[in-house]
């Protein structure tokens, strides 16, 4: 079942993550790179996250590798660069781990709902 999230538009989503394997232990991510594109139709990507320069920026940051905290960011700009006037659409992702080594791995599934603002229209 995908992680359903909300994002505003004008505001964007930000999150904090910790990654746990299934036992609810925390995961070292010492090395790992993450990724996502977000789209709204199979196919067309609307947004890629890679990982960013630092937490402010669009895509995923590590905030600290040896307790698994990273964090997720899809900036105002990024919501706003395509065209969508209906005032609320969903964008769906695979989050996407890259191992040292190279080994990938599915971390999880997405579902961003993203509204207007009042003040949007």
């Amino acid at each position: 079942m995908a992680r359903r999230l909300r994002a505003r538009r004008s505001v964007g989503y930000r999150a904090i993550v910790t990654l746990r394997d299934a036992a609810g232990h925390v995961v070292n991510i010492t090395g790992w790179t993450f990724a996502m594109a977000l789209t709204r139709r199979r196919g067309t990507i609307d947004i890629q996250l890679n990982m960013a320069a630092n937490e402010a920026a669009l895509g995923f940051y590590i905030l600290d590798s040896i307790t698994g905290e990273y964090s997720i960011n899809v900036t105002p700009g990024a919501l706003q660069s395509f065209t969508d006037t209906s005032g609320k659409f969903v964008l769906f992702g695979d989050i996407l781990a890259t191992q040292p080594g190279g080994a990938k791995a599915w971390i999880e599934d997405i579902e961003l709902t993203v509204t207007e603002g009042p003040t949007n229209g």
